[in-house]
């Protein structure tokens, strides 16, 4: 038996996403309060240029506190294809086009307490945009 849902409300309304609290009843009849982030779906790119380097971005993140290397990714606008949004991010992210764009894999960034996907793509051969057609 999974958990009923009882009460849900939002109670933040952000840019990026959005905070609601829900009241869940446990098989146990515990009731229980979870604060869940609702996140549009996330592209999280993994480039591959001509010579087999991926290429990451060094960003200041303030949730931790400074600069660090990643993965270039965002999020998807609203009824944007995931691959679009993949070519979107890869040119704004590091000024890069990729002819070809394949799927690794799509995951739950943290399932615990938000609702956000990612999609995993692997752009190949990724050079300068001034050098693609």
């Amino acid at each position: 038996m999974k958990p009923e849902l009882v009460q849900s409300k939002t109670i933040y309304r952000g840019k990026v996403f959005d905070v609601r609290q829900d009241q869940v009843r446990l098989p146990n009849g515990k009731v229980m309060q979870l604060d869940i982030v609702e996140h549009p779906i996330a592209v999280v790119l993994v480039p591959v240029d001509a010579l087999g380097n991926i290429w990451l971005i060094r960003q200041y993140r303030h949730s931790v506190g400074g600069e660090i290397l990643e993965l270039p990714a965002g999020v998807t606008e609203a009824n944007e294809p995931v691959e679009d949004s993949a070519r979107r991010e890869l040119r704004e992210e590091i000024g890069m086009q990729a002819n070809v764009i394949r799927l690794i894999g799509e995951f739950f960034i943290a399932p615990g307490y938000t609702t956000g996907q990612a999609s995993l793509q692997a752009p190949h051969r990724v050079e300068a945009r001034a050098r693609c057609p």
